[in-house]
């Protein structure tokens, strides 16, 4: 089963035509497998449509916003538990 310990995102100050990246570090007990994500993003308590990787403030977000993304790590039989991290 997949394990993530962190979520990062970048930059760490973001600016409403800024793009956050979400970059996790996750690991796995069977090494040999390939770990997939799954991402949603978050304005607020609301879930925008957006997925992947990479969050783009002139779409998404204004000034003020607080934004964060949960995180699902899969090994191609199991979920992770979700992580959540926040700018």
């Amino acid at each position: 089963m997949p394990i993530i310990s962190a979520v990062t995102l970048s930059p760490t100050t973001a600016y409403t035509k800024s793009k956050l990246k979400a970059t996790v570090t996750a690991s796995d007990v069977d090494t040999t497998d390939t770990l997939g994500y799954t991402y949603t993003w978050y304005k607020g308590t609301t879930k925008l449509a957006a997925t992947g990787d990479t969050l783009d403030g002139a779409t998404w977000f204004d000034k003020g916003d607080v934004i964060s993304v949960e995180v699902v790590a899969n090994d191609g039989d199991d979920d992770s538990a979700p992580f959540t991290s926040a700018s």
